[in-house]
Protein backbone atom coordinates (compact mmCIF):
# COMPACT_ATOMS: atom_id res chain seq x y z
CA UNK A 1 0.00 0.00 0.00
CA UNK A 2 1.35 3.41 -0.94
CA UNK A 3 0.40 6.67 0.73
CA UNK A 4 0.74 10.24 -0.41
CA UNK A 5 2.15 12.53 2.24
CA UNK A 6 2.78 16.23 2.49
CA UNK A 7 6.10 15.30 4.14
CA UNK A 8 7.46 14.70 0.66
CA UNK A 9 7.45 16.76 -2.49
CA UNK A 10 4.00 17.00 -4.05
CA UNK A 11 3.26 13.90 -6.08
CA UNK A 12 5.91 11.78 -4.32
CA UNK A 13 4.62 8.53 -2.86
CA UNK A 14 5.85 6.21 -0.11
CA UNK A 15 4.91 2.90 1.44
CA UNK A 16 2.94 2.64 4.70
CA UNK A 17 6.14 1.54 6.48
CA UNK A 18 8.02 4.57 5.14
CA UNK A 19 5.18 6.84 6.26
CA UNK A 20 5.26 5.38 9.80
CA UNK A 21 9.04 5.85 9.99
CA UNK A 22 8.81 9.47 8.85
CA UNK A 23 5.88 10.39 11.10
CA UNK A 24 7.00 8.55 14.27
CA UNK A 25 8.41 10.93 16.90
CA UNK A 26 12.18 11.26 16.78
CA UNK A 27 14.27 9.68 19.51
CA UNK A 28 15.12 13.14 20.89
CA UNK A 29 11.45 13.99 21.42
CA UNK A 30 10.82 10.62 23.09
CA UNK A 31 13.83 11.10 25.35
CA UNK A 32 12.78 14.62 26.36
CA UNK A 33 9.30 13.36 27.25
CA UNK A 34 10.79 10.55 29.35
CA UNK A 35 13.27 12.82 31.16
CA UNK A 36 10.59 15.41 31.96
CA UNK A 37 8.34 12.72 33.43
CA UNK A 38 11.20 11.15 35.41
CA UNK A 39 12.27 14.51 36.87
CA UNK A 40 8.68 15.34 37.85
CA UNK A 41 8.10 11.92 39.44
CA UNK A 42 11.49 11.10 40.97
CA UNK A 43 13.33 14.37 41.69
CA UNK A 44 15.31 12.57 44.43
CA UNK A 45 17.04 10.43 41.80
CA UNK A 46 18.74 12.66 39.22
CA UNK A 47 18.82 11.49 35.62
CA UNK A 48 21.51 12.57 33.19
CA UNK A 49 22.09 12.34 29.48
CA UNK A 50 25.26 10.78 28.09
CA UNK A 51 26.03 12.80 24.91
CA UNK A 52 27.60 9.99 22.90
CA UNK A 53 25.35 10.03 19.85
CA UNK A 54 24.82 12.53 17.11
CA UNK A 55 26.69 13.69 14.06
CA UNK A 56 29.86 15.69 14.59
CA UNK A 57 32.58 17.15 12.46
CA UNK A 58 35.94 15.36 12.37
CA UNK A 59 37.64 17.84 14.70
CA UNK A 60 34.85 17.72 17.30
CA UNK A 61 34.58 13.92 17.04
CA UNK A 62 38.34 13.58 17.68
CA UNK A 63 38.12 15.92 20.68
CA UNK A 64 35.13 14.05 22.14
CA UNK A 65 36.94 10.72 21.67
CA UNK A 66 39.93 12.07 23.62
CA UNK A 67 37.49 13.28 26.31
CA UNK A 68 36.18 9.73 26.78
CA UNK A 69 33.11 9.52 24.56
CA UNK A 70 32.40 5.88 23.73
CA UNK A 71 30.05 4.63 21.02
CA UNK A 72 27.14 2.56 22.25
CA UNK A 73 26.84 3.90 25.81
CA UNK A 74 23.14 4.21 26.72
CA UNK A 75 21.47 7.61 26.40
CA UNK A 76 20.46 8.13 30.02
CA UNK A 77 21.71 7.16 33.47
CA UNK A 78 20.15 7.32 36.92
CA UNK A 79 23.34 7.08 38.97
CA UNK A 80 21.87 6.34 42.44
CA UNK A 81 19.93 3.37 41.05
CA UNK A 82 22.56 2.03 38.61
CA UNK A 83 19.85 2.32 35.95
CA UNK A 84 20.69 2.98 32.31
CA UNK A 85 18.07 3.82 29.67
CA UNK A 86 18.56 3.38 25.93
CA UNK A 87 15.92 5.31 24.01
CA UNK A 88 14.73 4.22 20.58
CA UNK A 89 12.05 5.48 18.24
CA UNK A 90 8.74 3.65 18.37
CA UNK A 91 9.16 2.76 14.71
CA UNK A 92 12.48 1.76 13.20
CA UNK A 93 14.54 1.96 16.40
CA UNK A 94 17.35 -0.62 16.38
CA UNK A 95 20.00 -1.45 18.98
CA UNK A 96 23.43 -1.31 17.34
CA UNK A 97 26.10 -3.95 17.98
CA UNK A 98 28.12 -1.42 20.04
CA UNK A 99 25.03 -0.65 22.13
CA UNK A 100 24.26 -4.35 22.64
CA UNK A 101 27.84 -4.88 23.86
CA UNK A 102 27.59 -2.00 26.33
CA UNK A 103 24.24 -3.30 27.57
CA UNK A 104 25.73 -6.76 28.16
CA UNK A 105 28.79 -5.30 29.90
CA UNK A 106 26.72 -3.05 32.15
CA UNK A 107 24.44 -5.92 33.13
CA UNK A 108 27.50 -8.04 33.86
CA UNK A 109 28.75 -5.30 36.20
CA UNK A 110 25.46 -5.39 38.11
CA UNK A 111 23.68 -2.48 36.45
CA UNK A 112 20.17 -2.49 35.00
CA UNK A 113 19.67 -1.49 31.35
CA UNK A 114 16.31 -0.92 29.75
CA UNK A 115 15.67 -0.27 26.07
CA UNK A 116 12.60 1.87 25.62
CA UNK A 117 10.90 2.00 22.24
CA UNK A 118 9.36 5.41 22.84
CA UNK A 119 8.78 7.33 26.06
CA UNK A 120 5.76 5.26 27.11
CA UNK A 121 7.56 1.94 26.77
CA UNK A 122 10.63 3.29 28.59
CA UNK A 123 8.38 4.64 31.35
CA UNK A 124 6.59 1.32 31.81
CA UNK A 125 9.91 -0.50 32.17
CA UNK A 126 11.39 2.18 34.45
CA UNK A 127 8.34 2.11 36.73
CA UNK A 128 8.58 -1.66 37.02
CA UNK A 129 12.27 -1.34 37.90
CA UNK A 130 11.64 1.38 40.51
CA UNK A 131 8.85 -0.63 42.17
CA UNK A 132 11.08 -3.71 42.33
CA UNK A 133 13.97 -1.60 43.65
CA UNK A 134 11.80 -0.13 46.43
CA UNK A 135 10.40 -3.55 47.34
CA UNK A 136 13.91 -5.01 47.54
CA UNK A 137 15.13 -2.09 49.65
CA UNK A 138 12.17 -2.47 52.01
CA UNK A 139 12.81 -6.20 52.36
CA UNK A 140 16.48 -5.54 53.11
CA UNK A 141 15.58 -2.96 55.75
CA UNK A 142 13.09 -5.27 57.36
CA UNK A 143 15.49 -8.22 57.34
CA UNK A 144 18.66 -6.43 58.43
CA UNK A 145 17.71 -3.34 60.39
CA UNK A 146 14.35 -3.67 62.09
CA UNK A 147 14.16 -5.29 65.52
CA UNK A 148 13.41 -8.98 65.36
CA UNK A 149 10.36 -10.35 67.09
CA UNK A 150 11.36 -12.59 70.02
CA UNK A 151 10.56 -16.24 69.51
CA UNK A 152 7.85 -17.41 71.96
Amino acid sequence: MRLTSNLLRPGTRMTAAEYKRKTAPHEDAEQIAFVERWEATYPQWPILHIPNGGKRGKREAALFKKMGVKPGVPDLQVVPLSLWVEMKRTVGGVVSPAQAQWHADLRGWGHTVIVGYGADDAWTQAEAFVHAFIAAAAATLQTNYLPKEPNP
